[in-house]
């Protein structure tokens, strides 16, 4: 994910050709739902980067229209949300809530050094992941009138994995990779 936000327009390019028929032909139901969560923030950058972009006006005889400049910048950003959404998508169908918050544990320990708490950090993650799995019937107001906990709701806890010698590997490689492709200019 770290690594659509670095790539260059060509770099994106070739990655969306890639990475949006995987996502759809291994998880297509997820992927249309996270990609149709999202629709109003695609909406959005459009219209702030399109018309609050200074540059050469799309139509020239339109006051106050979108620019060519705007326009590509918001096709910019908008394919790294798409990519980034379309990753969490195949990231959340391959590992349940418990696995993603023992590597969000992982990797936010050192944040305790500096006075954050990754345990709080952790439940509010696997809070969100349950309502956005299973959102409550009458949707987001239902949980300002609801009890907080119901009786049959599970208690929340984390599945600590450990780090395996193909972990660190792959660890080492992705970073060495960016900080390689950074560097690279490319």
């Amino acid at each position: 994910m770290l690594a659509v936000q670095l790539l260059p327009e060509s770099g994106l390019m070739w990655l969306g050709l890639v990475l949006v028929p995987v996502a759809f032909a291994r998880v297509p139901m997820r992927a249309r739902r996270l990609v149709r969560r999202v629709r109003y923030l695609l909406l959005v950058l459009l219209v702030l980067f399109a018309w609050f972009t200074p540059g050469e006006l799309m139509f020239s005889g339109v006051s106050g229209g979108p620019t060519r400049e705007g326009l590509a910048l918001a096709a910019v950003h908008g394919a790294r949300l798409v990519l980034v959404v379309l990753l969490a998508a195949i990231l959340l169908e391959s590992m349940d809530a418990s696995a993603l918050a023992s590597g969000i544990d992982f990797l936010c320990r050192p944040l305790s050094r500096v006075g954050v708490s990754p345990e709080r950090l952790i439940v509010r993650f696997l809070l969100v992941f349950r309502y956005v799995e299973q959102p409550p019937a009458g949707g987001w107001r239902a949980l300002l009138t609801e009890p907080v906990l119901s009786e049959d709701e599970q208690v929340l806890a984390i599945r600590r994995l450990s780090w395996r010698w193909r972990d660190w590997v792959l660890s080492v490689l992705a970073v060495m990779g960016l900080m390689i492709f950074s560097w690279g200019g490319w």
